[in-house]
């Protein structure tokens, strides 16, 4: 019986959102969620936000594999009900009535946005968990794809849905380390190469749907098992520092840990003295 994504984290494991984290975002960050364990101070609103419209989009595909269609009510109400739930299930979430009812309405806008402008019928998996070994790791990547569809060649696409402020730039998706991870657990479940792509609607007052594919070769492969095995590495020596320019700074969980990081280490470690 195949494990659910649940199952699979709660073995060892590497997923994208946990070697972004490390390599992209910040390694501190990282090792106050995965090494130290720490009580997060606060749950983004925007974790919520994608959580909701994903479970929303999850079910417009699930009928539409089984050849039914949803009206936009239907799925504006999908949406607004997956939303109340993600917000009153966490305790910590930093959100006001107006923020709440004004990301209310901006979901339904974007729900009825892709139920109106995606269409496609040959879907082949809905919320798919995956693991696969890594050369030269001892834990497997796992994963959970949105959605697999097929080409007109019947080829497989593996798509993932997004949320976003703007639209995405050119060349944005070949640069996306999301894509080699699936793209590589795709290639070890199937030997065959896929494409990959990114649906992508903006949080605008008009939403926008477009999609973005990519695709993966085995050098990419090679490079990502390279990238696991350093980020191991750095992981084993405590190579934990923040990365004081993220994006993610201002909603980290982690602020008040981050803020007195600096007066903790140097309580243990000394300095080297440059000269």
């Amino acid at each position: 019986m195949n494990e659910t994504l649940s199952e699979l984290r709660s073995k060892p494991h590497w997923s994208f959102s946990s070697l972004n984290g490390f390599l992209n975002i910040c390694s501190l960050q990282w090792a106050f969620k995965y090494i130290y364990a720490l009580e997060p101070e606060s749950t983004p609103v925007s974790l919520l936000f994608g959580s909701a419209f994903h479970k929303s989009a999850s079910w417009i595909a699930t009928l539409r594999q089984q050849s039914t269609y949803e009206t936009t009510e239907e799925a504006q109400e999908v949406f607004s009900e997956a939303w109340k739930i993600e917000c009153k299930t966490l305790s910590k979430v930093k959100i006001s009535t107006d923020g709440y009812n004004r990301l209310n309405a901006t979901g339904r806008k974007m729900i009825d946005c892709l139920s109106r402008k995606w269409m496609e019928d040959n879907i082949v998996a809905v919320g798919k968990a995956f693991t696969v070994p890594i050369e030269g790791s001892s834990k497997p990547l796992i994963g959970e794809i949105d959605l697999a569809v097929k080409s007109e060649a019947n080829s497989t696409i593996l798509v993932d849905w997004k949320t976003s402020q703007n639209k995405w730039p050119e060349g944005k998706a070949d640069k996306d380390l999301q894509a080699t991870c699936f793209c590589y657990a795709n290639k070890k479940l199937t030997d065959t190469d896929c494409l990959f792509r990114y649906d992508v609607v903006t949080k605008a007052k008009e939403p926008s749907y477009t999609q973005h594919p990519t695709y993966r070769t085995q050098d990419d492969f090679k490079r990502l098992s390279q990238l696991i095995r350093i980020a191991e590495r750095a992981i084993k020596a405590e190579v934990f520092m923040p990365n004081e320019t993220s994006f993610y700074c201002s909603s980290c969980a982690y602020i008040s840990a981050c803020k007195s990081w600096h007066r903790q280490q140097s309580k243990t470690i000394s300095l080297p003295i440059a000269v």
